[in-house]
């Protein structure tokens, strides 16, 4: 590796630490979301002295540097992605509608959508259509996956839905991602307990 490269990943690891608060929470607290191999874009982790959500989204290149400078970037827990309009109105000019697929102007796209159905049936979680349709992805409602198949008949599990979690295999989301020409975005969002 160039002196370049192991100073990044260096300078990575420092960031890393600073936004999981490690000096306060302990190394082992950035473990719980996600490794190498798996990300976790979507989890709900309630400790002793806070609740902690992350979720993870994808933005177009050009709205990064906004994101970035706004905390509260618009995907915050309760943030369902439900399609909704806009209407711009002028003095003089032709009202103009906007159909805004994920909810908002921002064309931030979440990776895991909350659906809720006024209590009529239970809440649930989907993984986002265009993610499962990119890795043409099956299903599997007993395990809570969503596999590929390979031609020959094997199954790789690429999305793993848990009780407290949403992962997603690291390669894949960003194949994704790359292929989009996209960024993905962690929002990692606490409130102290009790």
């Amino acid at each position: 590796m160039s002196r370049t490269s192991e100073g990044a990943v260096i300078e990575r690891e420092e960031t890393l630490r600073y936004l999981a608060f490690e000096d306060v929470r302990g190394p082992a607290f950035r473990s719980q979301f996600g490794g190498p191999e798996w990300v976790i874009v979507e989890a709900t982790v309630k400790r002793e002295t806070e609740d902690i959500h992350i979720s993870a989204a994808l933005l177009p290149v050009e709205e990064v540097e906004r994101a970035l400078a706004n905390a509260d970037w618009d995907l915050l827990p309760g943030h369902d992605g439900t399609p909704t309009h806009s209407v711009s109105v002028a003095p003089g000019r032709e009202d103009v509608i906007t159909y805004h697929r994920f909810g908002d102007e921002a064309r931030i796209e979440p990776l895991v959508l909350h659906r809720s159905f006024f209590g009529a049936r239970p809440p649930s979680m989907e993984l986002c259509e265009e993610f499962r349709l990119f890795h043409n992805l099956f299903h599997e409602l007993a395990r809570e996956e969503f596999i590929r198949l390979a031609e020959n008949g094997d199954e790789e599990v690429i999305v793993r839905f848990r009780p407290d979690r949403v992962e997603v295999r690291r390669p894949e989301l960003m194949r994704y991602v790359t292929a989009k020409g996209w960024c993905s975005r962690s929002t990692l969002t606490g409130a102290a307990t009790g």
